[in-house]
């Protein structure tokens, strides 16, 4: 527990001294106005430096540059003041404050690594995106932008590692990177690897969203408890919390950065009478670049929000806002001509998806329950939900009721109405993909349009309870009151409920990364460096972390490597070897050896690393058409893994023959019979024993150490699990 909390806390503290170098350069008063958020222009400011550093130099050495600046631009102020308080006490103090309430969206985020009692990354949900961002950022820390690794389709003298699929996609593709460059950077200025990282630092762009917040409000007129309500309502929203078990690290910066944007813009375009600051126009331009490097897919919701801010207000002062809202997006492209650039590649990208469907078109009433994200299954059962039960449905009808009731006040106030009409633009933009079957982009559309939804109903109820503050309506600021505390209140429970039941059980090991994986990685490193080495798992999970912890050894090789679900940047890849065998084979979950004693060179509870030499042999499960998997991704609690269909098996052994040794599988339906077979040929058959049997490898033939073989079951579809490997 200890060791996320101080990894939190250093990020929050590095955040924070790039992001005073940023307001250095602004006017006390706003300065003052702006530093409840310090830390997210810390985040702005590396997000376009290492953009433009990027072009030619790895984030290891462009952080130091990036650092470098932010000192001068510190010592210039502190020369010229010849003072260090930059802010008076109080935007200190409400700095704390936000710190505060972002610290219980944080402690939810990161509930999951405390009870696994890890900083390590973690995946509590099905979801693999954490090895996705980790294989970015551990890229960027050593290479430009503009290189793009050669994996290829097996260990050679000029491949990295697969582990860097990922970047490959990204890199290729022109996918945002603004978050991967975040973390790299922090990592080469703590020393932190990415993977002892990614979890805690996610909690930290949760801690960050209040920060956004308060600046929002106080641009759009809330007071004090306002602001903090809105904090506390995003921080806990059960679409946020949703977003970090699905470790959609990408989406959470870009959401603690929107509300800091839009303020931003609003308080540039305005004038004097209408805002309680002004910010600068580079400042405004600085954020907007750095949101659309981060989260690109941001573009047609903040956008919409950030037109309709400066489209509506005074007509008198249309013409002015129009300019300022130009000058932002012309000096956002100066200040992030690579971001931009990179943007249109994705936006391109991501629309074409969208526009194509990906799923059967939804019903209207169906997709307008898509913005439920997580809960939609509360109201519409088919959907399935996270959550169950009638006290939950009640109180999601409730929330729903209270920010409906908030969006429309804030559409009637003057002062929100601009910011609720883009909230309401993008709702129907999400509705409008959801009707044309993009299951994907709707839901994640929808996860990042309900933090503008939120904002808008808050905006909108503290704009009731500023109309309900006159004599004679002192019934009506009570209910409001009221209101707005049980819409918090529920609001925060239904999002504890998503993360509690969502989280990993602390007994089990199987979306945790433990040290057993970087403990195995160095167990390689130990290896003589021509020694031949090939990781043996059948588990997608192990698959994906274990090459992380190896992504430094280019030429090991992996026998099953599943690419199928578009981690490889190769949709085709199935294994990543040259199919010959090697002294040392790495054992882990749902691959099987048989072996003598000293044929184990480390072992802990997860990995087995064997000496081939020694009388072992290894049994891994592979598929050979990625059109048609047979082997499921994932092994269960014994690390047996499950095939729907006849399923192949790599064999490794260095013996002279395979006499004694079985192949053990269960699952099969009564009266089944299972056969083996080799190239074609059948070579052993048995029948089903209370649903198991053992398949003898006696006559299975090896050549250079290698054999593949096929078990068949004679009852269709032909599924079982395959448990064991023995030797009599």
């Amino acid at each position: 527990m200890v060791a996320v909390i101080v990894t939190v806390a250093l990020g929050l503290a590095v955040l924070s001294l790039f992001g005073l170098a940023v307001l250095t350069m602004v006017a006390a008063e706003v300065r003052a106005a702006l530093f409840p958020a310090l830390p997210l222009f810390g985040v702005a400011y590396l997000v376009v430096v290492l953009h433009l550093t990027g072009l030619f130099l790895p984030v290891r050495l462009g952080a130091f540059i990036a650092a470098a600046g932010a000192l001068v631009l510190l010592a210039v102020f502190i020369w010229r003041k010849r003072s260090v308080r930059l802010v008076p006490r109080a935007s200190a103090l409400a700095w704390l404050v936000t710190v505060a309430v972002g610290s219980v969206g944080a402690m939810l985020a990161v509930v999951p690594s405390l009870i696994a009692r890890s900083p390590l990354a973690i995946e509590p949900t099905v979801k693999n995106d954490a090895a996705y961002y980790v294989g970015v950022s551990k890229w960027l820390l050593s290479n430009p932008i503009t290189h793009l690794p050669n994996i290829g389709t097996a260990p050679g003298p000029d491949t990295v590692s697969p582990a860097f699929g990922p970047a490959l996609e990204s890199l290729r593709l022109g996918l945002r990177v603004g978050q991967e460059l975040t973390q790299a950077a922090l990592s080469a200025l703590t020393g932190l690897d990415p993977i002892a990282a990614f979890s805690p630092w996610l909690g930290l762009w949760v801690l960050l969203i209040p920060g956004g917040a308060w600046v929002l409000g106080t641009a759009f007129g809330l007071r004090v408890w306002g602001r903090l309500v809105l904090g506390a309502v995003l921080v806990t929203s059960f679409s946020l919390i949703n977003q970090v078990l699905n470790q959609n690290a990408d989406s959470l910066l870009g959401i603690a950065l929107v509300g800091l944007v839009v303020a931003l813009v609003a308080s540039s375009v305005r004038s004097r009478s209408q805002t309680v600051f002004r910010a600068p126009v580079w400042l405004a331009a600085l954020l907007l670049a750095s949101l659309v490097g981060t989260y690109t897919e941001y573009i047609p919701f903040a956008g919409a929000t950030l037109a309709f801010v400066v489209l509506v207000g005074p007509l008198g002062e249309l013409k002015s806002a129009l300019v300022k809202g130009v000058q932002i997006v012309g000096l956002s492209l100066v200040l992030g001509p690579f971001i931009w650039f990179r943007a249109v590649q994705n936006t391109l990208l991501v629309g074409s998806i969208a526009a194509g469907g990906a799923g059967s078109p939804s019903s209207f009433f169906d997709s307008v329950g898509h913005l439920l994200g997580p809960l939609q299954g509360l109201l519409f059962p088919a959907a399935g939900s996270v959550v169950v039960g009638l006290p939950s449905r009640l109180i999601l009808m409730f929330t729903i009721i209270c920010v409906g009731v908030g969006v429309v006040a804030a559409l009637i106030s003057r002062v929100s109405r601009a910011y609720a009409l883009g909230a309401m633009f993008s709702a129907a933009v999400v509705v409008y993909i959801a009707t044309r079957g993009a299951d994907y982009v709707t839901g994640r559309a929808s996860d990042i349009v309900m933090p503008l939804i939120l904002t808008a109903a808050v905006l909108g109820w503290f704009a009731l309870a500023r109309w309900a503050h006159v004599p004679g309506r002192s019934t009506l600021r009570g209910l409001t009151i009221v209101a707005v505390a049980v819409m918090v209140i529920a609001t925060t429970g239904l999002g504890v409920r998503v993360s509690l039941l969502n989280t990993v059980n602390e007994s089990g090991d199987d979306r945790v990364v433990t040290a057993d994986y970087l403990q195995a990685a160095s167990w390689v490193q130990k290896l003589s460096n021509d020694a031949g080495v090939t990781v043996a798992t059948g588990d997608l999970f192990q698959q994906l972390w274990l090459s992380e912890a190896l992504s430094d050894h280019s030429r090991v090789g992996y026998v099953n490597l599943r690419g199928d679900l578009g981690y490889r940047a190769n949709l085709s890849l199935l294994s990543y070897w040259n199919t010959a065998a090697t002294r040392y084979v790495l054992v882990g979950r749902g691959a099987f050896a048989a072996y003598d004693a000293d044929a184990v060179v480390d072992q802990n509870r997860q990995f087995t690393l064997l000496d081939m030499t020694k009388n072992a042999t290894v049994a891994v499960p592979v598929v050979t058409a990625a059109s048609s998997p047979s082997w499921l991704y994932l092994t269960d609690e014994t690390g047996a893994i499950t095939s729907v269909s006849a399923g192949s098996i790599q064999i490794l052994s260095e013996r002279h023959d395979l006499s004694g040794i079985s192949l053990n599988i269960r699952g099969l339906s009564a009266g089944d019979a299972v056969t083996l077979s080799q190239g074609g040929t059948s070579l052993e058959a048995q029948n089903a024993v209370n649903g198991r049997a053992s398949l003898r490898l006696d006559a299975v033939a090896l050549s250079q150490s290698l054999a593949e073989v096929s078990v068949a079951p004679s009852v269709e579809p032909g599924g079982f699990t395959l448990e064991s490997l023995t030797a009599r």
